[in-house]
């Protein structure tokens, strides 16, 4: 037996976090998949009709996603473990034997197979690229470079085209112009014969995207996101004033945007689409909204409808991205029992979705729209931690459900746009900060005193909804226990030496001091826009800046070199005039592998 054997529940010590889902054709097995610690995962092999759990299969390190082989046979499944290992094992059923371990690239979240059955296709989130894999060979064939951090992917059923899901958007705002910024992410696309690419941009504030998926006939792709109005100061939620959900459609044979419309009604937000799923007739799309718990069952033959009807220039309606009421009489919400809906399995009119937060599964009948059943899942007690990043995703702690902590702050992290914020006074955007290592002081002028505080007048003036104090204290829990990714910036170690040697010369170590290369005191660096009402600014930590472009508290540079060489941030002494070009490479380089 390999280090994948199948092993006995009990053995297995990480509180469950039921996030991936699959089943046979013929519906009588499901496999459920968990994110555990650093050290190990699992994968549940139940028994759709007695719902009693058959075996359990071990995972090292953090799985990524799973998917059955064309046969049934086998499980493919991506995982990764620190540092930077990520890996492709296809696994015997049967047996339990891991087959097949393939080196793939850093953090693999997406899985998708070639129609021949053979090729595989995995999307890298953090070394940003697409893994070719021959499942016969075993061996990657290639990488696809992607745009920022791709997390999901589906192909067109003859197998030409790849559609891939790049999550955030990498794109400057100049604070310095008075033009508005168009920051948002892409939809990426590769033709598989000659491994030609191109991109789909999305509208204006769309991020966390997600749930990529093509049509059964290959004409149309759906995709959800969020589509956030951060060009508004952040006086109100209603009608989707800050964030609403949204999906967005192709034309898969064009390669071109049709255009986005809302999940979200008039006086009840849909927060944090998930995943979306369409029945084999391609006449119903499914959305599960991890923040409000609940499906979204949509008729999709008529939305491409109003979608494609040329619009009557002499009537004035709102394009859907903005219409609140476009699903109105062609949409069913189904609420779910427990917590944080995430990924969903088909079966005939049987619906599956993993509850992540609740340690079960969801049973929907399509045919009724409603919930018929649950599948409850092994659990423990959860931690103080566990119970605040529930409460972190939980969109019924926002006024009328329009957003969570997660949708501006995705895995604690950011979303890559910049926000008019009131804790600091309207007017004055800033770029959404990691919530890595949040101490004391908080936000860009250290406006509030601690994270504590911050957490509190995030769910008063931003999502407007009064919490407890104990609530307050589990998510302080969640963000203090987010520890560092390691980059996937690897240098050789002579440019490490040079680069930390050149920290020190270029004193940078005067302001990013210690363990978190940050001594969280006030600076005035020059970096004060025209919309800055102060010019001093909290030392951000420099851990894991890597995945945070573009940088400066307004977003100013889209590169580390470009911040040192053109903004000379942090030029003491006017030290940085006397490096050269290869020694601001050296210096960026050691900075990106914190």
């Amino acid at each position: 037996m390999s280090r994948f054997t199948l092993l006995l529940l009990a053995m297995l010590a990480a509180t469950p976090a039921f996030c991936q889902i699959k089943s046979t054709q013929d519906g009588k097995t499901l496999f459920v998949a968990t994110r555990g610690d650093d050290a190990m995962s699992k994968i549940l092999i139940i028994d759709a009709e007695t719902q009693e759990t058959q075996r359990v299969c071990a995972i090292p390190g953090t799985l990524g996603d799973f998917i059955l082989s064309s046969d049934e046979t086998k499980l493919i499944i991506a995982s990764y473990w620190l540092p930077r290992l990520g890996e492709v094992c296809v696994m015997d059923l049967a047996s339990g034997d891991v087959e097949a371990k393939i080196p793939v690239g850093y953090c693999p979240e997406g899985l998708v197979l070639h129609p021949d059955g053979r090729t595989l296709y995995v999307a890298n989130r953090f070394s940003t690229d697409v893994s070719v894999v021959d499942l016969e060979e075993k061996t990657e064939l290639r990488r696809v470079k992607m745009i920022h951090e791709p997390v999901s992917l589906d192909i067109t059923p003859d197998g030409r085209t790849l559609f891939v899901a790049n999550f955030l958007p990498l794109a400057v705002w100049d604070a310095t112009t008075d033009e508005d910024p168009v920051v948002s992410t892409k939809i990426s696309w590769v033709d598989t014969e000659t491994f030609a690419q191109g991109s789909i941009p999305l509208p204006n504030g769309c991020t966390s995207l997600r749930g990529v998926r093509v049509s059964p006939d290959g004409r149309h792709v759906f995709a959800v996101c969020t589509m956030s109005r951060y060009l508004m100061p952040t006086t109100q939620v209603e009608r989707g004033w800050m964030n609403t959900s949204a999906v967005a459609v192709v034309n898969a044979e064009t390669r071109t945007l049709i255009d986005v419309f809302l999940l979200d009604d008039i006086d009840r937000g849909a927060a944090n689409p998930w995943d979306a799923l369409l029945t084999p007739d391609g006449k119903t799309l499914l959305v599960s909204h991890g923040g409000t718990h609940e499906i979204s069952v949509i008729d999709a033959e008529a939305v491409l409808e109003k979608l494609l009807t040329p619009k009557d220039p002499a009537r004035k309606t709102a394009p859907p991205s903005s219409d609140l009421s476009f699903l109105r009489g062609i949409r069913t919400r189904v609420p779910l029992t427990g917590n944080g809906p995430r990924y969903m399995t088909l079966v005939g009119e049987k619906l599956y979705v993993a509850m992540h937060f609740s340690d079960s599964v969801a049973v929907v009948d399509l045919t009724e729209k409603t919930q018929t059943g649950e599948i409850s899942l092994p659990s423990e007690t959860p931690t103080p931690a566990r119970l605040g990043e529930r409460l972190f995703h939980d969109a019924n702690k926002c006024f009328q459900q329009w957003e969570t902590c997660a949708t501006c702050h995705p895995d604690g992290r950011t979303d890559g746009l910049a926000w008019d914020l009131l804790n600091d006074g309207m007017g004055n955007p800033k770029k959404t900060k990691s919530l890595l290592f949040a101490s004391s002081p908080c936000m860009a002028h250290g406006v509030l005193k601690d994270t504590e505080a911050a957490v509190k007048s995030q769910f008063r003036m931003v999502q407007f909804h009064p919490v407890e104090d104990e609530e307050i204290t589990a998510v302080v829990a969640y963000l203090k226990s987010l520890t560092p990714i390691p980059s996937p910036h690897v240098a050789e170690a002579e440019t490490l030496r040079r680069g930390s040697q050149l920290f020190k010369t270029a004193q940078c170590d005067t302001c990013h001091s210690g363990e978190h290369f940050t001594d969280r005191q006030p600076h005035d660096v020059g970096t004060k826009n025209l919309y800055d009402r102060r010019s001093e600014f909290i030392t951000p930590s420099l851990r894991e800046v890597w995945p945070t472009a573009p940088y400066l508290h307004d977003g100013r540079y889209l590169t580390i070199p470009e911040l040192l060489r053109i903004r000379k941030h942090g030029n003491q002494n006017d030290i940085l005039n006397t490096l050269t070009d290869e020694e601001i490479i050296d210096l960026a380089e050691y900075v990106l592998s914190l």
